[in-house]
C-alpha cells in the first residue's frame, strides 16, 4: 500500500439507547404484569446465582435479569438498496406469551447499525494507491465497524451492572438488586457469522462447532451429534490468542489481511482477524459467546429447509406435466386459509387475497409469484 498502517475513518452518528437505561425505565414502568422475579424451578437452578453471597451492606433480593436480543437487516423496498438494521431487545423475565403479542410492546428498539458508506472507498483510495484493495479488506473493515458499534452499546456502565447488579425500585415498589445476563441473541446465519467473526460458509461453517464442510453429509447422526458436543466452540484463551496473533501480524507487522501468515492461523477453524466485541465484555462472565445463538426457526428451516423442499416439489410436478400441476393447485385452495398462508409466507409467496376468494389465497400456487402491489 501507498499509505500502510491502520488509518481512522469517521462516519454518521451510531443511533442507540444505553441498554442500561432502557433497563431501568422498564424495570420501573413494566408493560406486562408477568414479570418473573424468580425463575422457574423446574427449568433453572437459582442456587448458582440468586443464592451466592451478595455485594457487601446489601441485604436486598437478588434477581436475575435476562436480556433477548433480535437483530435482523431489512431492505425497506423493492425497488431500491435502501436499508435499515435494527436491534431488538426482550426481557426474559417477561411471560413469552406476552412477548408473542404484538400489543403487549414488549419489544424494544435499541439501535439501528449502520454500515460503511460508499464515501468509504474514496477514503481508501487515498492509502492503497493504484492497486487499490481487493473484498477481503472490505468485508475485514465493515467487521470491524460492526464490533466498533456493539463496543459502544456494551459501555462501561452495562458491564458494571453484569458484575455488580442494579438497585431499582420496581412496579411493585420494592427495590430489588437485578444482576444482568446475556441470554440470546437471534439472528440470522450471515449476521451470526458477522457477529461472532466467523468466515461465511468456511471449511468449518457451523456457528456452533468445529465439525468441518466435509462432515456435514453426516448430519442427524449419533457420530455428528458426539462431534458436535466435543468440537463445540468455544471463546477460550487459544482462540483469543490466535486472533491477537492475527492481529499483530496486519496493525503491527502491516501483512494483508489475506496474508499466508494470516490465513495458517486464522483458517482452520473459519476464523478472522476481529476482536469480537461479544467475546470481549462478556467472557469474564463465563459467557460462551458462540452458545449464545440458538437455531434461528424462522430464517434457517422456514425460509431455508422449507423453502428449498417446496421448490424441489414444484421440480417434480413440473417434470411429470402439467395434469399434476393443476392438480397441486386444486388441492391447496382446500387448504384452511390459515394454514394456507403460512405455506404461502415460507415459501416466499406473498398473493393478493381476494375478497370474493373463500378459503383460498391463490389458484396458482404452484408459480411461486410474488405480487409487487
Amino acid at each position: 500500500m501507498q499509505v500502510p498502517g491502520a488509518q481512522d475513518f469517521t462516519t454518521a452518528d451510531f443511533q442507540y439507547c444505553p441498554i442500561l437505561s432502557v433497563v431501568q425505565e422498564l424495570l420501573s414502568n413494566p408493560n406486562s404484569l408477568q414479570f418473573h422475579f424468580v425463575p422457574y424451578n423446574l427449568k433453572w437452578k437459582p442456587e448458582e446465582i440468586q443464592e451466592l453471597p451478595g455485594e457487601p451492606g446489601c441485604e436486598l433480593e437478588c434477581c436475575i435479569l435476562a436480556l433477548m436480543f433480535w437483530s435482523d437487516a431489512t431492505q425497506l423496498t423493492a425497488f431500491s438498496t435502501i436499508k435499515v438494521w435494527p436491534l431488538y431487545m426482550f426481557l426474559g423475565n417477561e411471560s413469552k406469551y406476552q412477548q408473542s403479542r404484538p400489543h403487549s410492546y414488549l419489544c424494544h428498539n435499541i439501535a439501528y447499525f449502520k454500515v460503511l458508506p460508499d464515501s468509504f472507498k474514496d477514503f481508501t483510495t487515498g492509502f492503497a494507491g493504484q492497486k487499490g484493495t481487493n473484498s477481503n479488506f472490505f468485508s475485514h473493515c465493515n467487521c470491524e465497524f460492526t464490533h466498533a458499534q456493539w463496543d459502544i452499546l456494551l459501555d462501561n456502565d452495562i458491564i458494571e451492572a453484569c458484575k455488580h447488579g442494579i438497585i431499582v425500585e420496581c412496579f411493585d415498589r420494592i427495590q430489588h438488586r437485578f444482576y444482568i445476563q446475556f441470554f440470546t441473541y437471534s439472528a440470522n446465519y450471515p449476521e451470526k457469522i458477522l457477529l461472532l467473526c466467523l468466515r461465511n460458509l468456511g471449511q468449518c461453517p457451523c456457528p456452533r462447532c468445529l465439525i468441518l464442510m466435509s462432515q456435514i453429509s453426516n448430519i442427524g447422526t449419533p457420530q455428528d451429534r458426539k462431534l458436535q458436543e466435543t468440537q463445540a466452540r468455544v471463546n477460550n484463551t487459544t482462540y483469543l490468542a490466535k486472533i491477537l496473533s492475527a492481529r499483530k501480524l496486519i496493525y503491527k507487522d502491516n501483512y494483508a489481511v489475506n496474508n499466508t501468515a494470516v490465513e495458517r492461523l486464522l483458517k482452520p477453524h473459519s476464523l478472522v482477524p476481529t476482536t469480537s466485541a461479544l467475546s470481549a465484555k462478556l467472557s469474564p462472565f463465563n459467557i460462551n459467546i458462540f452458545s449464545l445463538f440458538p437455531v434461528n426457526i424462522l430464517h434457517e428451516t422456514e425460509l431455508g429447509v422449507w423453502k428449498v423442499i417446496y421448490m424441489h416439489i414444484m421440480h417434480i410436478l413440473h417434470c411429470q406435466g402439467q395434469a399434476l400441476i393443476n392438480e397441486f393447485d386444486r388441492f391447496f385452495c382446500l387448504i384452511p386459509e390459515s394454514f394456507s398462508l403460512i405455506i404461502i409466507l415460507v415459501s416466499g409467496m406473498f398473493h393478493h387475497l381476494d375478497e370474493t376468494q373463500s378459503g383460498n389465497s391463490s389458484t396458482n400456487s404452484s408459480e411461486m409469484k410474488r405480487t409487487a402491489a
